[in-house]
C-alpha cells in the first residue's frame, strides 16, 4: 500500500507580485497555520511574482495572468495564449500597414471615379462622396449581416464579444458552452464584457493550478481578495471536476456601500458583483464554494444583494513576528502610520498634522512621528505624490520605506514601535472594510486614532483609542486627545490585547474553514 498524502490547502492570491499591502503577509501567515494543522500548503501567485519571494519549504506556482485590480496581463504572455506565433503577428501588422499605404496611394494616383469605384467593390460600402455616418452605418449593416449568416442565433452575441478572443471563442465554439452563452446574454447588455473576458483567462489559469498542485476532493482552496467575476470561473471548474474538486473558499473584501453623509451610497463594485453573483445562484449553488467577508457590516452588505450566505473569518497576520519592545517612561510618545502612501488611507493629511503638533509634541521632543511611505501606484494616489513631496523637505521628518515595500521583519519593528497608530482613513471607503493595520495595532497592545462610525471604530476597546469624524480638524483635535491622555489611552489598549489575539490569527482562520461542513453562516459564530 501507498503511503498516505497529506491534504493540500491552496492558498490562492493571483494579486501577489511583491511585499507591497497585506497580500503577501496573510498569504505567508496562512500557509504556515495550514501547515501545522497538517496541511501540505501551496500557493499560487501572478506571474510576475518574484521566485525569491516566498519561504523555501513554501511550494508556490506563478501562473496567474490576472489580478483583483483587472490589470492588464502581460504582452508576453498574451502571446502565448493567443493561439498565433510572434511572427505571423508581425506578418499580421505588415499586411495590415500595407493595406492602409495602398490605399492612400490609390487614393492620390487614382482618378475620382475609378478611386470610388474600387472602393465600392472593395469595401461594400458607399462611395467616397458620401457622409462618413452613412459609409460607417452601411459597413455596420454588412458586419451584422455577416455575423447573421455565419453565427445565426448566436450572432447580435458574437459581435458584442468579437474585441475579447476568449468570449468569442467560447460563443461561436462548436458546439458552443451553454454557460458561457448564457452568461453573455446577461452581462454583456450590461456592459460587462471585459468582466466576462477576465473570468475565462481567471479560469484557464485557475485550472492550470489546480492540476499542477494535483488538487482533489479532500482540499481546500482559499481565494483571498475574491471578486464575483472569479465566482463564474470557480463554479465553472467545480461543475467540469464534480466529485474531485476541492472545496474553494472565497473571502471578499471589497466595499459594496459607501457612507456619504448620512446616506449609503453604492460603489460602482456594487452592480458588477451583484450580475456575477446572481449568475451563480441561478445556475445552481454548491456546496463546494462557500462565501465569507471578514466583517460583519460587510457580510450584510453581500447578503442583500443575493441570496448567499456569507461568513465572517478572522484576521489573520504573524503576531509572532512583532517584538515586545519595553517602553521607557520618559521616552517621547511614538506616533506611526503605517501601510504606505495612498489617498484613501488619508496619507495627504500627515503634512498638516505635523505642522499642528510641531510646536506643542514634536519640536520640544514630547513625541516622534514614523511614516512608512512606500508609494505603490503613484497614477492613483496623486494627493498622496503631493504630500509625500512636502514631508520630504521637511527635516525632522522619519520617512521609511522609500525605496519600495518593507521586509516583514522591518515591518513588525515598526509596528512594535507604535503608541499610537495614525488611521486617517477615508470614513466613506472604510464604513465596512477592515484594516490589517488596527489588527496589529491592537495586537501590540497600541492605542489608535480611526474614523468613526466604521470597522475600525467598532473594534477599539473602550477607552483604548479616539475616533474622528472624517475631516482633517477632527483628525488632529483626536491625536491632540490621545497625547494629552496617553497613558490612561494605552493602559486600555494593553488590557484588550490578549482578549484580540486570541480572537484573530492565522490558525484560527483556518480552523474556522476547515472545520466547517456544512452551515457557511456558523462561522460568525466562531469568529465572535
Amino acid at each position: 500500500m501507498g503511503l498516505a498524502t497529506r491534504p493540500k490547502f491552496l492558498v490562492l492570491s493571483n494579486g501577489l507580485k511583491d511585499q507591497l499591502g497585506h497580500y503577501y503577509e496573510t498569504s505567508i501567515s496562512v500557509a504556515e497555520a495550514a501547515r501545522r494543522a497538517g496541511f501540505e500548503p501551496i500557493l499560487g501567485t501572478h506571474v510576475d511574482c518574484r521566485g525569491d519571494l516566498c519561504p523555501d519549504w513554501l511550494t508556490s506556482h506563478a501562473l496567474f495572468r490576472t489580478d483583483h485590480w483587472m490589470w492588464k496581463e502581460p504582452t508576453a504572455l498574451e502571446k502565448l495564449t493567443t493561439g498565433r506565433s510572434s511572427i505571423s503577428t508581425s506578418l499580421i501588422k505588415i499586411c495590415r500597414r500595407a493595406i492602409r499605404l495602398a490605399e492612400r496611394g490609390a487614393y492620390f494616383l487614382l482618378p475620382p471615379l475609378f478611386y470610388d469605384a474600387g472602393r465600392l467593390v472593395a469595401y461594400c460600402c458607399l462611395p467616397r462622396v458620401a457622409a462618413p455616418a452613412s459609409r460607417a452605418h452601411a459597413l455596420a449593416g454588412l458586419r451584422r449581416l455577416g455575423f447573421r449568416l455565419r453565427y445565426g442565433h448566436n450572432a447580435s452575441l458574437a459581435e458584442q464579444a468579437s474585441p475579447w478572443p476568449r468570449l468569442h471563442r467560447a460563443i461561436t465554439g462548436q458546439p458552443a458552452s451553454p454557460r458561457i452563452f448564457d452568461a453573455a446574454g446577461r452581462l454583456l447588455p450590461e456592459g460587462l464584457a471585459p468582466e466576462l473576458e477576465y473570468a475565462l483567462i481567471f479560469l484557464e489559469d485557475l485550472e492550470r493550478f489546480l492540476s499542477a498542485a494535483s488538487a482533489g476532493p479532500n482540499d481546500h482552496v482559499l481565494l483571498q481578495t475574491a471578486h464575483a467575476r472569479e465566482v463564474l470561473a470557480v463554479h465553472l471548474a467545480v461543475e467540469r471536476l464534480g466529485a474531485q474538486s476541492p472545496v474553494f473558499h472565497l473571502e471578499f473584501r471589497h466595499p459594496l456601500l459607501e457612507q456619504d453623509g448620512n446616506q449609503l451610497i453604492e460603489t460602482p463594485q456594487t452592480r458588477i458583483q451583484r450580475s456575477f453573483l446572481q449568475l451563480h445562484v441561478d445556475w445552481g449553488k454548491s456546496d463546494r464554494i462557500r462565501f465569507y467577508t471578514d466583517s460583519e457590516v460587510l457580510s450584510g452588505d453581500y447578503e442583500s444583494l443575493v441570496d448567499l450566505s456569507f461568513g465572517v473569518l478572522p484576521l489573520p497576520f504573524r503576531a509572532e513576528l512583532m517584538p515586545q519592545l519595553e517602553r521607557p517612561s520618559q521616552a517621547p510618545i511614538t506616533l506611526v502610520y503605517l501601510g504606505g502612501a495612498r489617498d484613501e488611507k488619508g496619507f495627504h493629511w500627515l503634512p498638516e498634522l505635523i505642522e499642528a503638533l510641531d510646536e506643542d509634541y514634536l519640536a520640544p521632543g514630547r513625541a516622534r512621528l514614523l511614516i512608512q511611505s512606500s508609494l505603490g501606484q503613484p497614477e492613483h494616489n496623486p494627493r498622496s505624490v503631493a504630500a509625500l513631496r512636502r514631508l520630504r523637505k521637511r527635516p525632522g521628518v522619519e520617512l521609511i520605506g522609500r525605496a519600495g515595500a518593507l521586509a516583514p521583519a522591518e515591518y513588525y519593528e515598526l509596528a512594535a514601535q507604535a503608541d499610537i497608530m495614525l488611521l486617517p482613513y477615508l470614513r466613506g471607503r472604510y464604513r465596512a472594510c477592515t484594516s490589517g493595520v488596527l489588527a496589529e495595532a491592537l495586537a501590540a497592545g497600541a492605542t489608535a486614532v480611526v474614523p468613526a462610525g466604521t470597522w475600525l471604530a467598532d473594534q477599539l476597546p473602550a477607552g483604548g483609542g479616539e475616533t474622528f469624524d472624517g475631516d482633517l480638524d477632527t483628525f488632529v483635535a483626536a491625536t491632540r486627545q490621545v497625547l494629552n491622555n496617553f497613558h490612561a489611552y494605552r493602559a486600555a489598549a494593553q488590557a484588550h490585547r490578549a482578549a484580540w489575539l486570541n480572537r484573530h490569527s492565522p490558525d484560527a482562520l483556518v480552523a474556522t474553514l476547515v472545520g466547517e461542513r456544512s452551515d457557511v453562516s456558523q462561522t460568525r459564530k466562531l469568529a465572535a
